[in-house]
């Protein structure tokens, strides 16, 4: 008998870790849908392409001047040649370039990118102004702003994404209430006879609650590794992803999981046996 308890305790932990980590894995996408936005439109890199031939001491000016702009972030400024440029266009199998160095068709250009928040217009002006009186700057910066659709489908993906945690969390609460509810009803007996010789209802409820919140912590903490794991199939998959997580936003799931399995537990405790004992 200790065997088979000791199974479905097993059973039971693992199930409801296994439901908690989509519940998981659903919040964390939600969580970072807010922030993919701002992130298109802060971390993508602006492109000022330069001259053919220029002075080296006219590009350091520049980079200079970038660098001490408030709303650029001074570590994004960087020169990327047309040397790199047609490297990476080769190393892509899709594209299936075949060049060589004479006949590079790209330009060395300046890349930089605005600190994170809202781009503002002053700002942006100030530099467009600047760069029309540089010698060295063949086509001036283009500002890749988000496309309105873009971020309406953010938006509706962050809905579906609440909508699913949702779904999600009821159906943990329900497999928690029927798993509990077995468990309960095994112990029927002494639940009834503590009750019948006047054991103070709270006091019947405590052992129990007790350990249903062990129970509920050890599916918290499986459900955590179930979710790192999870991730780190999508980093092998699409390594990109990588940078889209954000740590604070992950530890904010974890937390919410480790307050979530515990809670759900003891209520569902509670209302089995209060239920059972018609109270």
């Amino acid at each position: 008998m200790k065997q088979e308890s000791q199974i479905d305790i097993m059973i039971h932990v693992v199930a409801v870790a296994l439901v908690m980590s989509l519940v998981g894995i659903a919040l964390l996408a939600f969580v970072h849908s807010f922030s993919l936005s701002k992130k298109l439109k802060t971390q993508t890199p602006i492109s000022i392409q330069l001259n053919a031939e220029y002075n080296k001491d006219s590009l350091k000016t520049l980079s200079e001047w970038l660098k001490a702009k408030t709303h650029i972030s001074p570590e994004s400024v960087q020169l990327v040649t047309k040397e790199v440029a047609l490297s990476e266009m080769k190393n892509d199998p899709d594209l299936k370039i075949n060049l060589t160095a004479d006949e590079n068709p790209f330009f060395d250009v300046l890349l930089f990118q605005f600190k994170t928040g809202p781009k503002p217009s002053n700002a942006i002006n100030e530099i467009q102004e600047y760069l029309k009186t540089q010698s060295i700057v063949t086509q001036p910066m283009q500002l890749l702003d988000v496309n309105p659709s873009a971020d309406q489908s953010i938006q509706n993906a962050s809905n579906v994404l609440i909508f699913t945690t949702l779904i999600l969390t009821l159906l943990a609460f329900l497999i928690i209430g029927y798993l509990v509810k077995m468990y309960i009803l095994s112990k029927d007996s002494l639940i009834r006879l503590m009750f019948n010789l006047g054991t103070p209802i709270e006091k019947i409820i405590k052992p129990y609650i007790r350990i249903s919140v062990i129970h509920g912590l050890a599916s918290a903490f499986l459900s955590i590794v179930f979710v790192g794991l999870s991730l780190l199939v999508f980093f092998y998959l699409s390594p990109w992803i990588y940078n889209l997580l954000e740590l604070k936003n992950f530890m904010l799931v974890m937390l919410v999981l480790l307050i979530i399995g515990p809670t759900l537990h003891a209520i569902v405790v509670r209302r089995h046996i209060n239920i059972l004992l018609n109270q």
